[in-house]
């Protein structure tokens, strides 16, 4: 996908993906703004994106934060996800696994794959006071290794070894 940030978290990296404009023009980025400003989650999201990444425009993770932030409040599932990641790295956001946890589970629940599965390693790594799950963390495997996310299919994988149902 375009745009992928990863983060690393104990064993098993945490993905959020959010799609940049695909030619990442001064165009392209000038419209996101504009429609950024207008309120448009989905160009928040990718705004956001390309500040965390530097892509067209100076790195700025607090600035992508903000972005995020303002999209993921509107329920764009990428964003709520890329918010949840940083997060859980303290990204242009003070660390905070609760706040990771919160975006990721409301990205979870509208059925976004990288949503379910940093929420299955939340529960199998039992992050920030959450209760170690690993059945839990097993069924949101699942979900997310149905939607393709390849990194889900080997966590679970991992589950299944270790006796997670």
């Amino acid at each position: 996908p375009k745009g992928c940030f990863l983060v690393a978290l104990g064993d098993a990296p945490l993905d959020a993906v959010c799609a940049l404009p695909a030619s990442g023009s001064a165009m392209d980025l000038r419209l996101l703004e504009r429609e950024s400003e207008l309120g448009n989650a989905e160009a928040q999201s990718a705004l956001g994106t390309a500040f965390l990444l530097g892509k067209g425009v100076p790195q700025d993770a607090s600035r992508a934060a903000t972005l995020f932030e303002s999209a993921a409040g509107q329920g764009e599932a990428r964003a709520q996800c890329n918010l949840g990641a940083m997060y859980a790295q303290g990204i242009g956001v003070p660390l905070d696994y609760t706040e990771a946890t919160k975006w990721y589970a409301l990205s979870a629940e509208q059925g976004d794959a990288d949503g379910l599965y940093n929420l299955a390693v939340v529960f199998a790594q039992g992050l920030g006071g959450i209760a170690k799950d690993l059945a839990r963390a097993a069924e949101l495997c699942r979900k997310a290794a149905a939607k393709g996310q390849q990194k889900a299919k080997l966590l679970l994988k991992s589950l299944e070894v270790s006796g997670a149902s």
